[in-house]
């Protein structure tokens, strides 16, 4: 039901209280650290819905749901964002489910490439091990936006730019993964 709610109302929900625009963000957090493929996958869902309306919402110069916050200030999609990233690289995200996080991750980043460009340098330089820091750095950065991105231009949402993102990611997913577990 969440997930229906914010792929279909995505719009209203960028309309509701900051009281009930945390509970529902509450949820959707739940859903997406949640061991169940299938609860994570709607939760997945229903982020992509939200995502694609606050990259419109910023196109427009509309602030959509980046108005909310998280208690320390952060805007929403930021948190979402940083969320996402380190659910797909620090922790147990399926592999099966790394396509349906692009959906969700690559309008994220068109809204927030500030963001993302710092959070991708904080976690290369969180490892504690220089070489595989470098590396993780390396691989991090192919997810930065350069103007054309894989034949894609920038903030493109078009489905040759979801599916060349999609690509890349997988690799990065499976390359960081790789390199946050050696030894």
């Amino acid at each position: 039901l969440l997930s229906y709610v914010l792929e279909v109302y995505a719009e209203q929900v960028a309309e509701l209280q900051p009281a009930h625009f945390a509970t529902l963000m509450a949820s959707l957090e739940f859903g997406l650290n949640h061991a169940d493929t299938v609860v994570a996958q709607a939760s997945l869902e229903g982020l992509a819905g939200i995502a694609r309306h606050q990259h419109k919402a910023a196109a427009i110069g509309v602030p959509g749901f980046a108005k909310f916050g998280t208690p320390a200030g952060v805007p929403a999609p930021a948190h979402l964002l940083e969320s996402l990233m380190r659910r797909l690289l620090l922790e147990d995200l399926s592999l099966d489910l790394v396509d349906l996080a692009a959906d969700a991750l690559l309008p994220l980043i068109g809204c927030e490439p500030g963001t993302f460009g710092a959070l991708c340098t904080q976690l290369a330089l969180s490892h504690p091990d220089a070489v595989i820091s470098s590396k993780m750095g390396a691989a991090l950065a192919r997810l930065l936006p350069p103007p054309d991105m894989h034949g894609v231009r920038s903030g493109d949402l078009s489905r040759q730019a979801k599916t060349a993102f999609r690509n890349v990611l997988s690799g990065v997913v499976s390359d960081v993964r790789g390199l946050v577990r050696t030894r």
